[in-house]
């Protein structure tokens, strides 16, 4: 089709079917788009439940009717409890030992937290949570 022909197309008034064949089929099609999402969404729940990975490991399966092998990495999701960074901050420790961007928020990232030294990994640790996240599957 030429480009005049779909901006022509596009400018003149459709017919009451027409326009309403568009959007029964438009509702149609996101309904199973929604009902594959959910499906999607609870196999991932299933699969994440039925395999225990650590952060960062990798599984590949060969499954059959497939021609490339199937990869599964473990995930964990990182939390920091303010409340308690607080609290381990004003026990033990003065204000000059502690940076100020932990001062500020009584938090730490994942990463700043993965790169302290062992003994402040340790003192803040029990702050800090690691929980299974789905699987990533690729």
């Amino acid at each position: 089709m030429e480009w005049e022909e779909l901006a022509k197309g596009a400018s003149s008034e459709p017919t009451g079917s027409e326009f309403e064949d568009v959007l029964v089929d438009y509702l149609a099609a996101k309904d199973v788009a929604t009902e594959y999402g959910s499906r999607a969404k609870m196999l991932l729940e299933q699969a994440s439940a039925m395999v225990q990975l650590k952060d960062g490991e990798i599984m590949t399966v060969n499954a059959s009717g497939r021609e490339a092998p199937i990869s599964v990495q473990g995930q964990s999701r990182f939390s920091c409890d303010a409340k308690k960074i607080k609290e381990i901050i004003d026990t033990r420790y003065s204000s000059a030992d502690v940076p100020e961007f932990i001062q500020q928020k009584y938090t730490v990232s994942r990463k700043a937290f993965e790169e302290l030294d062992e003994a402040k990994r340790d003192a803040v640790s029990d702050a800090i949570t690691y929980k299974q996240a789905p699987l990533k599957i690729y």
